[in-house]
């Protein structure tokens, strides 16, 4: 039929392929779509969402996992849709999601059951007091 194209969680997904084998049957088929697989039917984005928790939680389980992702305002209407909703469907102490994004009209990222925290640029006082070494070439 056609890919599932879906950034984020593609690129999530791939960097926890390794315990795809720990998953549900069901979970593994929909996150087949996201590892390239050509499937009959695309998984709709619920069920990308809860493969998603599941996936997440898995890899939280044998250690704390921060997944930080940068950019959110760049992202497609279905990556913005999971992402979204994976956040608000944590429960996991030991899994935490950061995500920053560029407030403007149009942003497809809902922040809707997310803490917030609205950062402005740096004056030049807090500029020149952040590390030099940040940058600087090691």
């Amino acid at each position: 039929m056609g890919r599932v194209l879906l950034g984020v969680s593609g690129g999530v997904a791939f960097g926890l392929r390794d315990r795809e084998t720990e998953l549900a049957p069901h979970d593994r088929d929909v996150l087949s779509a996201v590892f390239g697989a050509d499937p009959a039917t695309p998984p709709g984005p619920m069920q990308l969402v809860v493969a998603m928790v599941n996936l997440l939680t898995l890899a939280a389980a044998e250690r704390p996992l921060l997944l930080a992702v940068d950019d959110v305002h760049w992202f497609d209407d279905l990556s913005a849709t999971v992402l979204g909703a994976v956040g608000r469907r944590v429960s996991d102490p030991r899994l935490r999601i950061l995500a920053s994004y560029r407030t403007h009209p149009g942003t497809p990222f809902a922040t809707a059951g997310w803490a917030q925290l609205t950062l402005g640029p740096l004056g030049g006082a807090d500029a020149g007091d952040a590390d030099p070494h940040l940058f600087t070439e090691q």
